[in-house]
């Protein structure tokens, strides 16, 4: 009976280090929004345009006032001829962070590929 009740323990004590295991892992996986922004610049960088809009967008969801996460965002939609949409990402990373001229610029180059040379040359003003 003793030997019993001793194996019931033991399982269970298994049982509540596995569970914390994995629990500890899963807190160890979760990643942030600056982690997001990193994955998105390297996929960026090796061409995966549409893989960095996917991280970007995650990013985006775990901190929405990130202005990279819109200008990175906005890059690739870019290259990608989504005009609109990289218009989009970088007037909300301007509204986050109007003095970064890099945004400007990028913008004035949506602008430019959709025919609109006075709003692209606003922008390149500024």
């Amino acid at each position: 009976m003793a030997i019993m009740i001793i194996l019931k323990l033991i399982s269970r004590i298994v049982l509540v280090a596995i569970f914390t295991s994995l629990l500890s892992l899963d807190v160890g996986m979760a990643q942030s929004a600056e982690d997001y922004v990193a994955k998105g610049r390297a996929k960026f960088e090796k061409g995966d345009y549409k893989g960095a809009i996917l991280d970007f967008n995650k990013a985006i969801a775990l901190d929405p006032n990130n202005a990279i996460s819109y200008a990175g965002r906005g890059f690739p939609k870019g290259i990608l001829k989504d005009y609109p949409g990289a218009i989009q990402d970088f007037n909300k990373a301007i509204k986050l962070d109007p003095n970064n001229d890099i945004y400007y610029t990028f913008r004035g180059n949506a602008k430019a590929a959709l025919d609109d040379p006075k709003g692209a040359l606003e922008d390149y003003n500024k």
